[in-house]
């Protein structure tokens, strides 16, 4: 064979090696399948022991629908929207005090856009760009305007992270201020109305840098060192929301048609070390519906909690703590509803036997294998 021959070959070799590496890459950016389940085996199977821990319930500190839940250290810290306020629990559920207080005074919030720990300090962004810090205690500490009035801030490399979707009227997502720096992020020119949860669109990833849903995008990124990138795609298979909503000139034209459709979306994510978790909608002929993914070393389990409103943990989760503990937050109308499955696995029972339809929210401490 002729030295011409031989480096063909060799040509030849590389490019079906460069091929392959490429449908390999492809194949894997094809995304996390999303599976949707019936089943609460899902989780179950990943549960080794729950702990339920019952909030203090009096007649000034009960919380409105859906409150948020956050971890500060042993405490918990929640924030009823519906009723803008902010609550500290301790470790076992006794009323420690208020954070700020609903208001347009100096160290008040008019509403809560959303809520961010840090340190010793508890931040507060509320809808008009405002960002309040506190102390544990509930004493303002500082107070600032953020960069605009967007749908959610965050602190994040010693600068203002601000999420403001679709509809806005701006031509990009998320924007990122640090001092006299300013970046934009999302670039769009689609005419939709916004779409995104209530739930927090940013959370910390297990490596300290900030994860972040965006609205109808199945994909989550990651934000670092001042840029954004891909960090999770998921495949919503025939839930995936078709291209040509994002091409009409009118944006309610737009949303008849996304409605007439079956499609989902990202609601909530969160992770830790060994544990990512992701709450998607979905939604058929209107029908909405919550599935959960919960991946251990990055193998995905899906599993279904039931309907919003009717079932104990639908839409219930919150966040996980460095210790594998999925915390949930549960009405306590529907505890007694709580799924065999996992019911076997609550480690005091008794709590639910006590607990009353107008009393305070439970939290419920999943230990996962």
């Amino acid at each position: 064979m002729t030295n011409n021959s031989v480096n063909y070959m060799k040509k030849i070799a590389l490019f079906l090696s460069i091929a392959a590496a490429l449908s390999g890459c492809c194949n894997r950016n094809s995304g996390i399948s999303f599976q949707k389940s019936d089943s609460i085996d899902g989780l179950a199977r990943l549960t080794s022991s729950i702990e339920l821990v019952p909030l203090e319930s009096d007649s000034t500190h009960l919380l409105g629908a859906e409150p948020e839940l956050f971890l500060f250290g042993k405490d918990y810290i929640t924030a009823d929207k519906m009723n803008c306020r902010i609550y500290r629990y301790s470790s076992d559920g006794r009323f420690l005090n208020s954070i700020g207080a609903k208001g347009n005074g100096p160290g008040e919030y008019a509403n809560i856009a959303d809520v961010q720990i840090t340190g010793d300090s508890v931040f507060v962004f509320s809808g008009q760009g405002k960002m309040a810090e506190y102390d544990p205690e509930g004493t303002l500490i500082s107070s600032s305007d953020t960069l605009d009035s967007g749908m959610q801030s965050y602190i994040a490399e010693n600068g203002i992270l601000t999420y403001y979707g679709y509809g806005s009227g701006k031509d990009y997502r998320m924007s990122y201020k640090k001092d006299s720096l300013f970046k934009k992020f999302l670039d769009t020119e689609a005419k939709v109305l916004n779409f995104s949860p209530g739930s927090p669109v940013f959370s910390k990833t297990s490596d300290g840098d900030v994860a972040i849903l965006d609205s109808y995008n199945p994909v989550i990124y990651k934000f670092k060192s001042g840029t954004i990138e891909p960090y999770l795609k998921f495949d919503f298979g025939k839930y995936a929301i078709q291209e040509a909503f994002f091409k009409y000139d009118d944006a309610f034209k737009a949303m008849q048609f996304l409605l007439s459709t079956d499609f989902a979306i990202m609601n909530r994510y969160f992770e830790n070390t060994e544990y990512k978790f992701a709450e998607i909608t979905t939604q058929s002929k209107d029908n909405t519906e919550f599935s959960y993914g919960l991946a251990k070393n990055d193998s995905w389990k899906w599993f279904y909690a039931g309907k919003a409103g009717k079932d104990p943990l639908a839409t219930s989760f919150r966040t996980i703590d460095d210790h594998n503990t999925l915390f949930c937050i549960i009405d306590p109308a529907l505890a007694d509803k709580i799924p065999d499955a996992l019911m076997k696995k609550v480690s005091n029972p008794d709590i639910i036997k006590n607990i009353k339809k107008d009393d305070n929210y439970i939290i419920a401490k999943i230990h996962l294998l």
